[in-house]
C-alpha cells in the first residue's frame, strides 16, 4: 500500500452538526466500526459488543493516568479575566502554564486571583509558556485546583464538558497528572471489563500522562 504523507490528503468536510457534544449514556453504548483485515469486511456495530471481536488470551492495555481540571478562570488584580491551562508541575507550588487574554510583555509578576482560597504570581515565562507560583502547595493546591478547575476539551466541543464525563472509570487517583483524557479509554465502562475477563482477554495497565499536544494540529507533511 502506497503511504501518503501529503497533509491535503486527509482533509474532508465534516458538518458541525455531526460532531456530539456529549457523551452516549451510558458509554459504552456508542456505535464501533470494525475491519476485518483478513476479509475487509466493514461492520457497524456497538461499542459493546466488542468483546464479540475479541478472542481469550488477547490482551487490552488501558492507561490509568488521572486528567487534572487543568483549565482555571480567573482575573488579574485590575479585576482584567485571564485563563491558564496547567501544563506541569515543577514544584509543590509551582507550575509550568498556558497563559491567555494576558500581553506576553506584562506577564511576569503579575497577580492573578483564581477563587477566594487560589491565587498566584507568574514569576517567569518562555516562548509558549509561563511559570505561576501559587498561594498553596502539594496535597492543599491540588484539592483547590479540583475544586475551581474546569476540565481542557478540545476546541469543537462547545459545552463545558462535567468532570466525570472527561475521566476514564478507571483512573487512579495516585496517577494524577494529564491535562486531556485518554479518550480511548473513555468508552469503557465497569460492565464491559466484567464481560472481558469472562472472555479471558487480558486486562493490563500503563500510565501515560498526556500533554496539551493531544491538541495541536500537525504542521507539517
Amino acid at each position: 500500500m502506497k503511504k501518503i504523507y501529503n497533509l491535503k490528503s486527509y482533509n474532508f468536510h465534516l458538518p458541525p452538526e455531526l460532531i456530539a457534544q456529549k457523551p452516549a449514556s451510558p458509554p459504552d453504548t456508542c456505535r464501533l466500526l470494525v475491519l476485518d483485515r483478513k476479509t475487509k469486511k466493514i461492520t457497524d456495530d456497538k461499542f459493546l459488543n466488542l468483546t464479540d471481536h475479541l478472542q481469550k488470551g488477547d490482551a487490552l492495555v488501558f492507561n490509568n493516568s488521572k486528567v487534572i481540571p487543568a483549565r482555571l478562570i480567573g482575573r488579574k488584580t485590575t479585576s482584567g479575566k485571564v485563563e491558564i491551562l496547567l501544563l506541569r508541575q515543577l514544584k509543590p507550588n509551582t507550575w509550568e502554564c498556558m497563559v491567555g487574554n494576558l500581553p506576553i510583555k506584562k506577564q511576569v509578576n503579575t497577580e492573578l486571583k483564581f477563587s477566594k482560597n487560589l491565587s498566584g504570581q507568574i514569576i517567569s515565562r518562555a516562548k509558549d509558556t509561563a511559570q505561576i507560583k501559587f498561594n498553596l502547595s502539594a496535597q492543599n493546591l491540588m484539592q483547590q485546583i479540583f475544586a475551581t478547575g474546569q476540565m481542557p476539551t478540545p476546541p469543537y466541543i462547545k459545552r463545558m464538558a462535567k468532570k466525570n464525563e472527561y475521566q476514564t472509570f478507571f483512573a487512579d487517583p495516585k496517577k494524577l497528572g494529564s491535562v486531556a483524557a485518554p479518550t480511548a479509554g473513555l468508552h469503557f465502562t465497569p460492565r464491559m471489563f466484567k464481560k472481558l475477563k469472562q472472555k479471558g482477554v487480558q486486562i493490563e495497565f500503563i500510565t501515560l500522562h498526556v500533554g496539551l499536544g493531544t491538541f495541536s494540529p500537525i504542521k507539517s507533511d
